[in-house]
């Protein structure tokens, strides 16, 4: 999984010299999802932690390289997304998740059109749970990306 997350992570050069973290722990929810460290909030955006927590024992252990790539290419994107709305907006954005299937699609899909414009397209075209086939292909041919 090392090499996926170098992978995926070699697409998001905003996040290059930041503190990304990938934890395999025995947790109840979702296969995989991105966290942050509750001080972000005091730290400064080159010093604040980010983590990819992955459920032990997942299908996400499993997956092959490709799928792998995707899967944390995605995370990765809610990375950025955090950053672009700063601490306290996010912890909003993410009660809105909870609280609205609308809103958390929504999101999960934006973090999916970031991943593409990372570059990540054909791989989420191989493992993507929120965008279809045809929105990803439809997105792509919109922004001219080849796949």
């Amino acid at each position: 999984m090392e090499l996926a997350a170098l992978l995926a992570l070699s697409h998001y050069p905003e996040l290059q010299n930041r503190k990304v973290k990938m934890v395999i722990r025995d947790v109840k929810g979702e296969p995989v999802e991105a966290s942050f460290s509750p001080f972000n909030f005091i730290k400064s955006r080159k010093n604040k932690v980010y983590k990819i927590i992955i459920q032990k024992g997942s299908f996400m252990e499993r997956l092959d390289l490709n799928r792998q790539v995707a899967a944390l290419g995605h995370e990765m994107a809610h990375f950025v997304q955090y950053d672009e709305r700063g601490y306290f907006n996010t912890l909003i954005t993410l009660l809105g998740y909870v609280m609205s299937d609308k809103k958390r699609m929504r999101f999960e899909k934006a973090a999916d059109k970031l991943a593409i414009d990372h570059m990540l397209g054909p791989q989420l075209l191989d493992f993507s749970f929120y965008t279809s086939d045809q929105e990803i292909r439809s997105y792509m041919d919109a922004k001219g990306y080849e796949y």
